[in-house]
């Protein structure tokens, strides 16, 4: 694959409806934004969503790190870019980068991704795709994407339980990614923690959670500058995600 025609660049006006009350763009809506781009160079590339669902089938995102640098604001134009970076035999590899309209670095991120079997939502041999994947590519963070383990947290403090609405699921029948971010705020939010200048944010996925179940949000504080933030499943305790924060000091 010739690497520049990797690359897939979408632009996009930011809506008052994905943004904060400081008029910033939210983070779940950022990664429904990365979603999209995803769905958009894969389907041009031919590996896509609709290529795997005539083989049973789909790509779920597994984790994800992102690096800001500013936040874009409403009404504002904003390029993002993605391309995959190569994969190894569970794992497709994908890089985002999102800039101004005067193509200043806003935000970057690296990202893993699952194919999996639809029936049985196990994961797929990436090396047995009859399609064409690149093998390496250019990362848009310098650091490796390191898998979070929430076993690893210790205890934490419960601050959010959501019983799982039909609007939070998507086309794979489960809850969007987003969501897991977006609940997560909403219990900072209520359990007064304050959560400013965030520089990193990285989430990893463990399993899956569907409609009417019930997710369970737990956070601890990792030091002045991290934070740790993890899903369980209430019907059998598994974990869903684990999540790390960091702000700017």
């Amino acid at each position: 694959m010739d690497r520049l025609n990797l690359v897939t660049k979408l632009t996009h006006n930011v809506k008052s409806f994905e943004c904060g009350p400081n008029s910033e763009l939210r983070i779940n809506n950022l990664l429904l934004l990365f979603q999209e781009a995803a769905y958009v160079s894969a389907e041009n590339l031919g590996f896509g969503y609709h290529r795997l669902q005539e083989n049973n089938m789909t790509w779920v995102l597994s984790s994800v790190k992102i690096h800001s640098i500013k936040f874009p604001k409403w009404t504002e134009p904003i390029q993002i870019s993605t391309w995959p970076s190569g994969h190894n035999r569970l794992l497709g590899f994908r890089e985002f980068l999102v800039t101004d309209m005067y193509d200043q670095h806003l935000i970057s991120a690296t990202s893993e991704w699952l194919a999996i079997e639809l029936n049985s939502r196990k994961p797929i041999n990436i090396n047995d795709f009859k399609i064409e994947l690149p093998n390496h590519g250019v990362k848009a963070l310098d650091e490796k994407l390191n898998r979070l383990n929430p076993k690893r947290f210790g205890e934490g403090m419960e601050i959010f339980e959501v019983n799982v609405p039909y609007s939070a699921i998507d086309e794979n029948g489960h809850v969007n990614n987003a969501e897991y971010v977006k609940w997560s705020f909403d219990g900072l939010r209520q359990a007064n923690i304050e959560i400013e200048n965030i520089s990193t944010l990285q989430i990893s996925f463990i399993s899956e959670v569907f409609e009417n179940e019930t997710c369970k949000i737990f956070f601890k504080e990792d030091t002045d500058s991290s934070k740790l933030l993890w899903g369980v499943n209430a019907k059998n305790n598994e974990y869903v995600f684990a999540m790390k924060i960091e702000k700017l000091p």
